[in-house]
C-alpha cells in the first residue's frame, strides 16, 4: 500500500540529524529501493511493505535486535513525516521487542535464569506469569510485586478480562489488545469516586497498569485523565518523653529491644527487622542500615542504652545459628546474587538476621528453605497490647517511634540536615514536616475559654475580698462637699453674743445636713461627714474652757 508524499523534496539528500546518522531516512531509502521505488524520498509505505522487508532481512541473517532497530527507525519516519497511510508500525515494534527480550533471557544459562526468576505458579494467567517474570528480572522488591499483581487482578476483575487473558500469549497481546487509556481511566475513577480509596492506593494501581503496558505489552499508555483521590494533610503522631518511657516500660524481651532501636536510631520497622549480624558496629557505636527505602544505605547511631540488650540478643542468635548448623539447615536469603558469588555465604553467622523467626520458611521466589526474620505483623500486635496497658490514647504505631525520634532531636536543637541524613530522606522537605510539628507544639496559644474563666475567677475573688475586708473610705472631693470649719462657726457665734446652747442645737443629730444637700455626695464623703459630726458633738460636751481654747486660738 504505497503512495506518494509531496513533502519528500524537503528531506531529499538528508541522511544526518544533529551531526549523527538519521536512521529513519537511511532505512526509508533502503526500503524504497527494496520495493523498486528507486530510493524516492516521496514514497510512503505500510505494514505489508515493512513485513516483507524484515522477512528478507531475517533470511539474510539479521538478528532480532537488528530488525527491531529497523522497525523502530521506520516507525520514527512515519511519526516525523506523517507518512503512515493509516497503518502504524507499533504492533510490529512491540512483537520484535518481546522477541528480542526473550532472546536476551535465553542467552543466560538455564540454572541462572531459573534462579533469577524463581518459581512461578503455572496456574496463573499467562500475562500474570509474564508480569512476575519481568518484575523479577528487573529486580523489583517482593512487596512491590505483591502489590502490583494485586492491583492488576483487581483491574482484570473490574473490566471482566479474565476470560480473554486466560489462554492468551504474546502473539495476541496477552489478550489485552483492545484495552486502552479509556479503560484505565474508568477503573481509576471508580476507585476514587465509588470506592473512596486513598491517593496512595490509586497511585499504586496506576503504576501497576503502567508497568504492564510498558514492560509486558510494550505499548504506550498515553494520557490518562482520571479523577484523582484527594489526599488529606495528616500530622505525624509524636509521643512525649513521658509517653515513650511509659510505653517502653510495658514491653519485654526482644520487643523492647526493637522499640529501643526504632526510637533511639530512627529505624523503620522493616529496617529493624532486616538488620543482620554484620550491621552492628559496637566499637564505633554505629548501625549500618542496608537496602533501605530507595535502595540506599545509611549509618545511624547505636544507642548506648540498648548496647547490653543487643549483645545478649547477639549471643542468643549465635546459639540458634549453631543449632541450625548441627541440623544442616543453616540458610538465609541473600540479596544481589551474593549467594552465587559466595556459595557458602548463606551459612555464615554475619549474614544471619538479628531478629530471626522461630521457624524456617520457604522463599516464595526461589522455593528454598531459609530462616527469615520475624514476621512484620508480630511486633505491631505486641505494641498494641503495650499501648493499652500504658493507657495511651493516641494512635500509636511502630512508625510513631521514628516520628518521636526526629521531633525530639529537633527539639534538642539538632541541625535539620543531620536529622535528614539519619532518617534517610532524599528531600529535606520531608524532614521539614517534623519541624512544623515542633513549631506547633511551642506556640503558647491560650484558648478564649480559658481567658474567660480567668476573668470570671478574678472578679469573684475580688468581690469576696471586698465583702470580708471593706476598702478604706475615700477622702471627700472638694468639688462635691465643702464642710465649714466648726471652730469658725462657733467663733462667729461667740462674737455675736450667742450662747453655746445654740451651737449645741445646731450640731445635734436631728440638725444634720439633709439628704438634699448630701445626696449628691459620694458614699465615702457622707461617711466622713458623719464621723466629723460625731466628733464635734463629743467636743461640745466638754467644759466651757474648751471653747475658750478654741476661741483664743
Amino acid at each position: 500500500m504505497a503512495r506518494q508524499n509531496g513533502s519528500g523534496a524537503q528531506r531529499a539528500g538528508k541522511s544526518q540529524r544533529d551531526g549523527k546518522p538519521d536512521w529513519a531516512l537511511i532505512w526509508h531509502q533502503k526500503l524504497a529501493i527494496f520495493h523498486g521505488a528507486g530510493g524516492d524520498s516521496n514514497w510512503c509505505f505500510g505494514q505489508a511493505e515493512v513485513i516483507e522487508f524484515l522477512v528478507d532481512r531475517k533470511k539474510k541473517g539479521a538478528p532480532t535486535w537488528k530488525r527491531l532497530k529497523i522497525a523502530e527507525a521506520l516507525s520514527d519516519y512515519q511519526k516525523r513525516f506523517h507518512c503512515d497511510s493509516g497503518e502504524r508500525l507499533d504492533r510490529i515494534v512491540a512483537q520484535l521487542r518481546y522477541k528480542a527480550s526473550c532472546e536476551r533471557q535465553a542467552e543466560l544459562s538455564g540454572p541462572e535464569i531459573k534462579e533469577l526468576v524463581g518459581e512461578i505458579d503455572s496456574k496463573e494467567a499467562p500475562v500474570i506469569q509474564q508480569m512476575r517474570r519481568t518484575m523479577r528480572l528487573n529486580k523489583l522488591a517482593w512487596n512491590t510485586e505483591k502489590a502490583y499483581i494485586g492491583k492488576l487482578c483487581d483491574f482484570f476483575s473490574y473490566r471482566g478480562l479474565w476470560e480473554s487473558v486466560k489462554d492468551a500469549d504474546a502473539s495476541t497481546q496477552w489478550g489485552l489488545g483492545e484495552i486502552g487509556p479509556i479503560d484505565v481511566e474508568e477503573f481509576l475513577t471508580d476507585m476514587a469516586v465509588d470506592r473512596n480509596v486513598a491517593e496512595s492506593t490509586q497511585d499504586q494501581a496506576f503504576y501497576a497498569i503502567l508497568y504492564l503496558f510498558e514492560h509486558v505489552l510494550k505499548r504506550d499508555l498515553k494520557c490518562v485523565d482520571a479523577i484523582r483521590s484527594s489526599k488529606p494533610q495528616r500530622i505525624p503522631v509524636v509521643m512525649s518523653h513521658e509517653e515513650v518511657a511509659s510505653l517502653l516500660g510495658e514491653l519485654r524481651g526482644v520487643y523492647l529491644l526493637m522499640a529501643q532501636l526504632m526510637y533511639g536510631a530512627g529505624l523503620r520497622l522493616s529496617e529493624c527487622l532486616s538488620l543482620r549480624v554484620k550491621d552492628l558496629d559496637f566499637d564505633q557505636k554505629m548501625i549500618i542500615v542496608c537496602d533501605s527505602k530507595g535502595k540506599k544505605d545509611r549509618r545511624v547511631p547505636l544507642p548506648e542504652a540498648a548496647a547490653p540488650a543487643l549483645r545478649r540478643q547477639l549471643e542468643s542468635r549465635k546459639v540458634l545459628h549453631e543449632r541450625d548448623l548441627d541440623e544442616g539447615a543453616a540458610s538465609v536469603y541473600l540479596p544481589r546474587a551474593i549467594d552465587r558469588k559466595y556459595p557458602n555465604a548463606h551459612k555464615e553467622l554475619r549474614w544471619q538476621y538479628l531478629f530471626a523467626s522461630r521457624q524456617r520458611s520457604r522463599n516464595p521466589r526461589s522455593g528454598r528453605m531459609h530462616r527469615h526474620h520475624m514476621h512484620e505483623d508480630t511486633f505491631p500486635s505486641q505494641l498494641k497490647k503495650a499501648v493499652e496497658r500504658a493507657g495511651i490514647l493516641k494512635r500509636i504505631t511502630s512508625h510513631a517511634f521514628r516520628h518521636s525520634f526526629a521531633t525530639h532531636l529537633l527539639k534538642d536543637n539538632t541541625d535539620i540536615r543531620v536529622v535528614q541524613e539519619l532518617l534517610g530522606h532524599k528531600d529535606i522537605s520531608t524532614t521539614m514536616i517534623y519541624l512544623h510539628c515542633l513549631n506547633d507544639s511551642e506556640k503558647e496559644v491560650v484558648s478564649p475559654l480559658d481567658r474567660l474563666q480567668e476573668k470570671q475567677g478574678t472578679g469573684s475573688g475580688t468581690a469576696k475580698k471586698q465583702a470580708t475586708n471593706p476598702p478604706p473610705a475615700e477622702p471627700p472631693r472638694t468639688d462635691d462637699v465643702k464642710p465649714s470649719r466648726p471652730d469658725d462657726s462657733m467663733e462667729s457665734e461667740m462674737e455675736d453674743g450667742g450662747s453655746t446652747e445654740h451651737v449645741k442645737q445646731s450640731l445635734l443629730p436631728e440638725n444634720e445636713p439633709s439628704d438634699e444637700r448630701t445626696g449628691d455626695a459620694p458614699s465615702g464623703a457622707r461617711t466622713l461627714i458623719g464621723r466629723i459630726g460625731a466628733s464635734l458633738r463629743a467636743m461640745l460636751r466638754r467644759p466651757p474652757r474648751t471653747w475658750r481654747f478654741f476661741a483664743g486660738r
